[in-house]
């Protein structure tokens, strides 16, 4: 017999499902991703976490996140240059540092080998996801993934060889794939974590309105995500794109653009973290408020109920 597993009415403030390790809010994490993972980073070290976020700064995409990882595991700092002079540009590196060749080289060394000496001494990697739109510029067959907005200088200069792209979930979960393949190359026993940032997209390049291109964003990585974790030990999810579509309601979840969480949106999200690696929390796992329509049926039958005791109806009535 087919029963179901759960109803909607049945839903509780914790997860039912979710188990993190219990050493998530005590051991040492290596974080990367959106501005939602420098975030986590600031609150956990608040919390007496060893959290750090990698020195290379921001990742949105899951392939940027890939390339920027396989680089940790290659322990190999060459840059993708284009560009001379001042205007040199690299893909790999935000879009705000514009230098020379032989600077950006130097900095990014220095990076690449701070980044690699912590992850391979961590307990935990947080990754977080933040969107599926990307630019790739194209060069003699070689696709390089931007990891922001290239200046328009830039743009210029590149011309036909610049490409938006739009990333389908299977190509999310080789991505995916790729991403925890790389950190277990530097570190084999580490925990890892993944998460949906909830922070909307900013803008999008798809003839789209902002809201459909985000949901569908949003949507893209979680299919590919929860399609993945089914096939990897060791892997681990923190539904913080789930938790924030209630605690969006509360004040002062969202800072004033409406766009970024909060510190304190942050820092309950934290608590959800903490609870989901078995440490004492402030949370209660409270049932969740019965919506109208139950209170409707229940009121029914209720009064069913007593129409039945006073004899104004049948049994059946």
């Amino acid at each position: 017999m087919i029963k179901p597993n759960m109803r909607w009415r049945d839903r509780q403030t914790i997860f039912r499902d979710v188990i993190l390790p219990g050493n998530m809010m005590s051991g040492k994490l290596f974080a990367i991703g959106s501005c939602f993972a420098e975030n986590v980073v600031g609150v956990l070290k608040a919390r007496n976490v060893d959290a750090r976020l990698t020195r290379a700064g921001l990742f949105y995409t899951p392939a940027t996140i890939a390339d920027y990882l396989e680089t940790l595991a290659r322990n190999s700092s060459t840059l993708a240059i284009f560009g001379s002079g001042s205007a040199a540009y690299a893909p790999a590196l935000e879009s705000k540092r514009e230098d020379n060749p032989e600077t950006l080289q130097d900095w990014f060394a220095g990076q690449v080998q701070a980044d690699r000496a912590w992850l391979a001494q961590v307990d935990n990697v947080a990754v977080t996801l933040g969107l599926n739109e990307q630019i790739v510029i194209v060069d003699n067959g070689t696709e390089h993934v931007c990891r922001q907005l290239p200046p328009l200088a830039v743009q210029r200069a590149l011309g036909d060889q610049l490409e938006l792209r739009v990333m389908t979930v299977s190509q999310i979960k080789d991505a995916l794939a790729r991403i925890a393949a790389a950190i277990r190359t530097v570190n084999p026993a580490v925990n890892i974590l993944f998460t949906v940032s909830p922070v909307p997209l900013h803008a999008t390049f798809q003839k789209r309105d902002i809201r459909v291109a985000n949901a569908r964003s949003k949507y893209a990585l979680y299919a590919a995500l929860q399609e993945f974790l089914d096939e990897q030990p060791g892997c681990y999810y923190f539904p913080s794109f789930e938790h924030a579509q209630t605690l969006q309601r509360e004040p002062g979840f969202w800072e004033d653009d409406e766009r970024h969480v909060s510190d304190s949106g942050v820092g309950k999200l934290m608590e959800f973290l903490a609870a989901y690696a078995g440490e004492p929390t402030d949370l209660r796992n409270t049932q969740a408020p019965p919506s109208t329509h139950d209170l409707k049926r229940s009121t029914k039958k209720a009064v069913k109920r007593g129409l039945r005791f006073l004899g104004l109806v049948g049994s059946r009535g």
